[in-house]
């Protein structure tokens, strides 16, 4: 079993439902993109949930249980110091060769809240493996994600951590970037005229292979 804690937006808002339309789609809106192909660019997205990472999955090392997180996201998502906040404005973006929402601009609060979730539930976390490393350095990490991979079990944490939600994966070839990019906009653009906030942590699970679930989710103390 792996873990991960993510936020998610509200399941009412314009955004999950578009999000949720977005993930079902079975027919390519692209004309030069295969039903198929579509369907494969989604596959990973799907896999993992539509969500922003705020602790990367990880497995529990040996002593602890799924009840011992529970409990401690209770204290955590009790503490009046982890109050929700709003976030700046989201728009579409491209990282590297796929598509996500992402922040038009940084937010410190945002920062030093993350940075807070995973330095206080690391001890939960078992050492990643040895293929797991590699796995992730065969996508060519810095030598500073490198450093953070060894010592937090993933190398975009931190000084590296890029609040985003995924809507694709990879796409291989950049001929469809523009055609995608347009596609998206029209999707989303509309949902996202008004600020989210971070109001609360949701624990996803993943058993095996299988794809992440919802198993939980608290709510963040107001100010």
């Amino acid at each position: 079993m792996r873990i991960a804690l993510y936020w998610t937006p509200n399941l009412l808002t314009d955004l999950s439902q578009q999000a949720a339309q977005w993930f079902q789609l079975d027919q390519s809106p692209i004309p030069t993109l295969s039903d198929e192909a579509f369907r494969q660019l989604l596959s990973a997205p799907n896999h993992y949930g539509f969500h922003a990472t705020i602790k990367p999955p990880f497995r529990l090392d040996n002593g602890y249980t799924l009840e011992d997180v529970e409990e401690a996201v209770t204290r955590f998502t009790t503490d009046p110091a982890n109050h929700s906040f709003d976030l700046p404005l989201f728009k579409v973006a491209r990282i590297g060769n796929f598509f996500c929402l992402k922040l038009q601009d940084n937010s410190p609060t945002l920062q030093s809240f993350a940075q807070s979730v995973v330095r206080q539930f690391d001890h939960f976390r078992k050492p990643a493996e040895e293929h797991e490393i590699e796995r992730r350095r065969s996508a060519g990490l810095t030598e500073r994600q490198d450093e953070l991979l060894l010592q937090w079990g993933y190398p975009y944490v931190f000084d590296e951590f890029r609040f985003h939600l995924t809507l694709t994966g990879k796409v291989s070839d950049p001929s469809h970037f523009t055609s995608l990019e347009t596609e998206i906009n029209t999707r989303f653009a509309p949902t996202l005229k008004s600020p989210f906030a971070i109001d609360s942590l949701t624990l996803f699970l993943q058993h095996d292979n299988q794809p992440f679930f919802k198993y939980k989710r608290w709510k963040l103390p107001t100010v």
